[in-house]
């Protein structure tokens, strides 16, 4: 409901593969970019289908895969209990992200992870290589669709191998046995981690650019109050996890090879975000899976030796999750569908006073937009028909429309495509003024009480309206959103309008 090719980074289809054009692979030794499989999977249904429903089918496909898998993975639950896992982790913010957006390859190394899991599981239990060999092809698709996956793999094939070193001592007063199928298949997985990383460093030889990393890097303080705000659930985890590492080191508790092996990929993951100083809301759903399937684990299985007290300490902390889960997934919900809808509203609208009036569609001027947004909306309107300035274009062309804002500083492309930006403080007499859903709206720098405002070709107001009394718990959400986690909301959040200027 309400989808459209209209989202951040959704360029990548309105300019590529909608176009006819392949996603290239994506690597980039300048900014330290290696997930060679991204977005590859659009390249097969560009031949398929340009519907945006048929886009994302891939991710309501995946998202069913990954709940059949939990449904039969972990034999120790019963069937409600394993059915609430599923319910509990459709509502996690992260999870909500990745399986409702089309350009989060964490919704890849989920699903990938999950098969991995049921084979190594399985082939744990059986013995069989057909396990074996599913374990190897989906640890590979998960590897080289996010680089700090190799962590999820090699994580947990060296905390199975740990743990079943404790688990066999305990037994046997002996430590590995390397030819033990369990191992064997532990140490094949992280040869393939060696491998990609031996890839990975080829590949970004001689440059070794760290520029979306450093984009990204934001001060220590901040990640931490940003991961606790957003993610209790991945702290919670972390928090467990460690107690029950140091009881199962003291040969207080039995030891779970293949769970806390996971838990170990999964403290290490979230260690090495800290590390990276990266924080968004999608970021840790590798870690919010583990830890739903982790803690739940330990939950349903313990239940029964709890005191009366830390029952009800369990409770409070399912409860305080689940709220926070819930209010951050509808909030992020809420803001990505209007912003979808709007800009796509408005784009259209252009396109359809292009289309009956071409002369009257000269130039947009964004007052409040940032080039990133400028370029994804140029990209859009380019796909539905109107032609946006880009680099290279020759004179025997027709009339282009052309980009401009308060945001641009020089002349040339907004970004990292071919469409070009121009710097302008004022719009000019026939301008098409546009401010869109998810402007970072400047007070001092307003074009809505000037006189040389015309008639709106389109406004667009976020539904359902949000009714006063409730803004105030709205407002501090806002750490969940893609554009304004660290800002708050703007005045006239999720507004938007295309005006003519006299």
């Amino acid at each position: 409901m309400w989808e459209d090719f209209t989202y951040y980074d959704n360029s990548h289809f309105t300019n590529e593969t909608l176009q006819g054009h392949s996603v290239a692979i994506q690597i980039s030794s300048y900014s330290g970019r290696f997930w060679p499989l991204g977005y590859q999977e659009f390249n097969l249904v560009r031949h398929i289908t340009s519907s945006i429903i048929g886009y994302h089918a891939i991710r309501v496909i995946e998202l069913l895969v990954v709940c059949a898998v939990l449904l039969a993975l972990d034999r120790a639950l019963n069937l409600r209990e394993r059915v609430t896992l599923i319910l509990v982790l459709l509502v996690t913010p992260s999870i909500v992200i990745i399986f409702s957006g089309l350009i989060y390859s964490e919704a890849n190394v989920i699903a990938g992870f999950a098969c991995l899991l049921w084979c190594v599981s399985r082939f744990q239990e059986a013995g069989k290589k057909r396990w074996a060999i599913g374990a190897v092809l989906f640890a590979q698709v998960v590897l080289y669709y996010k680089e700090t996956a190799f962590l999820l793999v090699g994580g947990m094939a060296v905390g199975d191998m740990i743990c079943r070193s404790f688990e066999r001592y305990a037994s046997q007063g002996r430590f590995l046995s390397f030819r033990d199928p369990k191992i064997q298949l532990d140490m094949v997985l992280i040869a393939l981690v060696a491998v990609f990383l031996l890839y990975y460093r080829a590949a970004m030889y001689p440059i070794f650019g760290m520029g979306y990393g450093e984009q990204s890097k934001i001060p220590f303080a901040q990640v931490l109050l940003s991961d606790i705000r957003v993610d209790i659930l991945a702290w919670v985890f972390v928090a467990v996890a460690l107690v029950r590492f140091y009881l199962v080191a003291r040969s207080r508790v039995n030891v779970w090879p293949l769970w806390d092996g996971l838990a170990l990929a999964g403290v290490a993951t979230f260690a090495a975000y800290l590390y990276l100083q990266m924080a968004s809301g999608y970021y840790l759903a590798p870690i919010d899976f583990i830890s739903v399937l982790y803690l739940g684990r330990i939950a349903f299985l313990g239940k029964r030796g709890l005191v009366h007290t830390a029952r009800w300490v369990v409770v409070a902390l399912i409860g305080i999750v689940i709220l926070q889960d819930v209010s951050l997934s509808a909030f992020r919900v809420y803001e990505a569908k209007n912003t979808i809808h709007g800009k796509a509203e408005e784009g259209q609208a252009i396109a359809l006073l292009y289309r009956t009036h071409p002369k009257k569609v000269k130039k947009l001027f964004f007052p409040y937009a940032n080039a990133f947004d400028i370029l994804e909306f140029g990209a859009y309107l380019n796909y539905l028909g109107v032609p946006i300035e880009q680099k290279g274009q020759g004179g025997a062309q027709r009339s282009v429309v052309e980009l401009a804002g308060r945001s641009i500083l020089t002349d040339g492309p907004c970004g990292y495509r071919t469409f070009i930006c121009h710097p302008e403080s004022e719009p000019r007499a026939g301008d098409l003024v546009v401010i869109l859903p998810d402007d970072p709206k400047v007070a001092n720098a307003s074009v809505s009480g000037s006189a040389k405002v015309g008639a709106p070709l389109i406004t667009y107001s976020p539904a359902p309206r949000i009714p006063e009394w409730m803004e105030v718990y709205v407002a501090p959400l806002h750490v969940i959103s893609p554009e304004f986690a660290f800002t708050g909301l703007p005045p006239g959040w999720l507004c938007g309008s295309v005006v003519f200027w006299r």
